[in-house]
């Protein structure tokens, strides 16, 4: 197969033109093949070149968006490159919409997955993802603030988180979704994930009365441990006006209440 060939040269650029000139019916009848070389090759040391050729071959193989979301979920640590966009360019927009919509249910903190589905975002202009997955994976990208390989949209500018989800197009949306249930998000989570949450709704990118309420509702219906909860109210730094408005679900809870004493 002219594919494994390649991909065992470590040839990116000939695997990505041999994909081209299939039709994606023979695509999709050689995914078996280089199915069962990469079995038969797992154990052997690879340049990273060669890794990354027969990656490109398999991905390009996958001819549905269900088969490539679950090939992109099965390997989904490989660094994402220009190629990568090479390949998903293979197919047409509405195929690659969709592949976002199945990787934005999935995504994680993993760079791999999210960073693809933002570019497919990007890309193809469908709807954002809107899962607690995804945007507590957007979150820590914006954290992270790495940067994208040539040709791989996405990523914003700025010297820390506040900065990058100012000038993101995403904070518009995704923040008054976080703010839905935060506790989802926050609870176990870094300080700075709740810090970062506050900080957006003041700003006003979320409600902050929506962001209190929502917190302050997870943390009676399911608080986490009272160290943990003291440090999530001590972020939320409650106004007089807003401890009047949780008193009532605070004497439900008195362990909420002991943790969270009025300034």
């Amino acid at each position: 197969m002219k594919l494994v060939e390649l991909a065992e040269a470590g040839d990116i650029a000939g695997v990505v033109r041999e994909l081209a000139a299939l039709p994606p019916e023979r695509r999709g009848a050689c995914a078996a093949g280089l199915r069962a070389h990469r079995a038969a090759t797992s154990r052997r040391a690879s340049a990273p070149e060669v890794k990354a050729a027969l990656s490109a071959a398999e991905l390009g193989c996958r001819v549905t968006p269900e088969a490539a979301a679950s090939w992109l979920l099965t390997y989904r640590y490989f660094r994402v490159g220009t190629w990568t966009v090479d390949v998903l360019d293979l197919h047409p927009v509405a195929w690659r919409a969709e592949l976002a919509a199945r990787l934005g249910e999935r995504a994680t903190a993993s760079d791999t997955v999210y960073t693809l589905t933002e570019h497919l975002v990007h890309d193809t202009g469908c709807p954002l993802p809107a899962s607690r997955r995804f945007i507590l994976a957007w979150l820590f990208n914006r954290a992270n603030g790495r940067e994208r390989p040539a040709r791989v949209r996405g990523g914003v500018p700025g010297a820390d988180l506040l900065e990058r989800l100012r000038a993101d197009p995403f904070t518009p949306q995704l923040a008054p979704l976080a703010v839905e249930s935060p506790g989802r998000l926050v609870f176990g989570r870094p300080a700075w994930l709740l810090e970062a949450l506050v900080a957006l709704a003041a700003e006003g990118f979320a409600d902050r009365d929506e962001l209190v309420d929502n917190l302050f509702a997870d943390l009676v219906g399911d608080p986490p441990g009272g160290a943990e909860t003291a440090a999530v109210l001590e972020t939320l730094a409650l106004t007089p006006a807003e401890h009047a408005r949780v008193a009532p679900a605070r004497a439900a809870r008195p362990r909420v209440a002991r943790c969270g004493p009025e300034r």
